[in-house]
């Protein structure tokens, strides 16, 4: 029984450190699917957000807890590139992959926004993975399964 217990607190105290990635789009279809994307990669709590606004208040209550966000571009009520600087400002380390289907941003133009990554719309899951490895290399806080 002692052997249970301990294993039961265990894990309980694992699900009080467990990390989460963020995903924001408004769009429902492309948000489930990133979101499910994401979940291949990761045993990490995924959180999904068709509003930027509710995106920062969830981030704010604990910034701590992310470590990865995948972001829309062109939303309503703030722009990725908006998002970004927000979050920023209570996590430096946090890492931000931008994923957009405008031709007026291109890879390079994402970097200088601040973003860590950037992905063309539509995207497979290979092209996500590739992301996800270049943010990880950049942080080793980062933990992908």
């Amino acid at each position: 029984m002692k052997v249970r217990h301990a294993d039961a607190n265990r894990e309980s105290a694992l699900r009080a450190v467990r990390r989460k990635w963020m995903v924001v789009d408004d769009n429902e279809t492309i948000l489930r699917m990133t979101a499910e994307m994401l979940a291949m990669f990761t045993d990490a709590e995924i959180c999904s957000f068709q509003s930027p606004a509710e995106a920062v208040r969830a981030f704010e209550a604990g910034p701590s807890a992310f470590e990865l966000v995948v972001t829309d571009f062109d939303m309503p009520e703030m722009n990725g590139a908006e998002l970004c600087q927000r979050l920023r400002l209570s996590a430096l380390e946090l890492k931000i992959i931008l994923t957009t289907g405008s031709a007026d941003i291109s890879g390079t133009k994402a970097l200088t926004l601040g973003f860590d990554a950037f992905l063309a719309k539509p995207f497979p899951a290979s092209a996500l993975s590739t992301a996800l490895e270049k943010v990880k290399h950049a942080n080793l806080h980062l933990r992908a399964v």
